[in-house]
């Protein structure tokens, strides 16, 4: 199959076959010039192999944690369940200013 080339491409192939998804896709991009990217790598040590490769950001802007493209979205919820319930306990600490 030929690699898709444009944003307008990519978005009709994923609607055609992914239909489930229905999230943000970033627009193509070099990563090795992506500065999101870049830093998902630094923080995790993990380096993007293949189109849908995850990362797990914490409500600092950190990524956690790095998943191939070979697992579903649906097997990282219990991770994103916890992290959130995570930054929910961390912000109940927070004091509050009147």
């Amino acid at each position: 199959m030929k690699e898709k080339e444009t944003d307008a491409e990519i978005l009709d192939y994923v609607a055609t076959n992914f239909p489930e998804v229905h999230f943000p896709l970033f627009s193509r991009a070099p990563l090795s010039t992506n500065v999101v990217f870049q830093l998902c790598e630094s923080h995790t040590g993990a380096s993007v192999e293949w189109n849908f490769h995850k990362y797990l950001v914490n409500g600092q802007g950190h990524a956690i944690k790095s998943y191939g493209h070979r697992i579903p979205p649906m097997e990282i919820e219990e991770d994103i369940v916890s992290l959130l319930e995570e930054n929910e306990r961390q912000n109940l600490q927070l004091p509050i200013s009147a």
